[in-house]
């Protein structure tokens, strides 16, 4: 079965790495970004399936990029919040 993809976010590299490894054998992490322009850059790129994102974020707080993939990701251009972006 494969995996959902997944982008996390946090401009603490230590907090990210945590993350990923929580989240690694559930799900194929395929960034982990540590500021708010390079998430953006990275799921207009690689169409993942969830971001996890830090709110508080340097660049683009996740709380302002949960309007941002209705403009980058096709996909998810249906509904104003994607369901798949998980703020921490």
């Amino acid at each position: 079965m494969k995996r959902a993809t997944i982008i996390l976010a946090d401009d603490h590299p230590h907090v990210a790495e945590q993350i990923r490894h929580l989240l690694d054998d559930a799900f194929e992490v395929v960034a982990v970004v540590g500021h708010g322009e390079a998430l953006v850059k990275a799921a207009a790129r690689l169409r993942p399936d969830v971001v996890v994102t830090d709110i508080s974020m340097t660049g683009v707080p996740g709380c302002a990029w949960s309007s941002l993939p209705c403009m980058t990701i096709p996909r998810w251009r249906a509904r104003p919040w994607p369901s798949g972006v998980v703020t921490c």
